[in-house]
């Protein structure tokens, strides 16, 4: 089974795990006001693939069903994300510098010829970040379905680890009314923790009001919600401070809040008996868009 895990997740430790590693060696030789800019795109990113990919919106035709299957989020990277104003330790002058996802390219640190750092670290030069996650859902008891999301802890070598655990729940408001609607409204909400090597634990949480339509065998909706995430950050860094010849170490903590705020989005669900696909994207509080693929298998009756 972790073989399993491993092979659907090889996209997801590409962009992440070893990113993990290689974000802490680029953060660990600076203060947490460089940490807070260089890492601010990675978390928005992050709380964004947290929380999407959540809504699917299945026929209740079954009394029980069960699906198993994956979740893809896929999130552009603006240029805007690519630099943020930096002042530099030695002369206390302001410079732009590349983000965690921004040039892969040093940038000399103002007044550091010389010195130890000399440069600000280079970025992973994305244009996007796509994350595939494994997802199963279980209902329909009382127009309810729970979708849960989940990676055990996988530690690749020396690299360090990535873990993820998620749930979400998704009720149909139609199905509590007698007379039928010429639309069905739902509301869903989930939670997520993803934690990212031994340098960062990110939490997101996400609730949303749905508004669905069946034509033939497609589902179209659109929601409105509130989107929330959160990382917090804890590293080792060794620098010289300015002025001195000696370097130190010391812990360096901070939080870093993603995207958050009012959200609208839309997309639609195909189904058929065994099998369901979906497609949507968030065009608010910023742009992504995911898609997802289930198998699965239903009962009409217990009896």
């Amino acid at each position: 089974m972790k073989k399993v895990f491993t092979a659907i997740f090889l996209l997801f430790l590409l962009v992440s795990t070893t990113g993990a590693q290689n974000l802490e060696n680029r953060m660990n030789r600076f203060y947490s006001d460089f940490g807070l800019g260089y890492s601010q795109p990675l978390t928005e990113a992050l709380g964004l693939m947290m929380n999407n990919g959540w809504v699917s919106v299945k026929s209740m035709k079954d009394l029980f069903s069960v699906d198993v299957g994956i979740s893809s989020v896929f999130v552009p990277v603006p240029s805007s994300d690519k630099t943020f104003l930096m002042q530099s330790p030695y002369d206390q002058t302001f410079q732009t510098v590349p983000t965690a996802v921004g040039s892969s390219s040093e940038t000399p640190i103002n007044s550091g010829t010389g010195r130890d750092p000399s440069s600000y670290p280079k970025g992973f030069d994305l244009g996007i970040i796509p994350v595939v996650m494994p997802q199963a859902s279980i209902g329909n008891l009382f127009a309810t379905r729970i979708t849960i999301r989940a990676l055990p802890k996988i530690k690749i070598s020396d690299l360090g680890y990535i873990s993820l655990f998620g749930m979400g729940i998704q009720h149909s408001l139609s199905e509590d009314f007698v007379v039928p609607m010429p639309v069905d409204f739902g509301i869903m909400g989930s939670f997520e923790n993803l934690n990212l090597g031994d340098i960062a634990s990110v939490n997101a949480y996400t609730v949303s009001a749905v508004v669905s339509k069946r034509v033939w065998k497609i589902n179209f909706y659109s929601l409105l919600g509130y989107d929330y995430s959160k990382a917090k950050f804890s590293y080792k860094s060794t620098y010289t401070p300015s002025g001195q010849t000696t370097p130190i170490t010391s812990v360096i903590a901070f939080e870093n809040e993603g995207k958050n705020g009012f959200k609208m989005g839309i997309g639609g669900t195909a189904e058929t008996r065994f099998a369901r696909f979906n497609a949507g994207m968030t065009l608010v509080p910023k742009f992504c868009f995911d898609l997802g693929m289930s198998v699965g298998f239903g009962l009409k009756k217990l009896l």
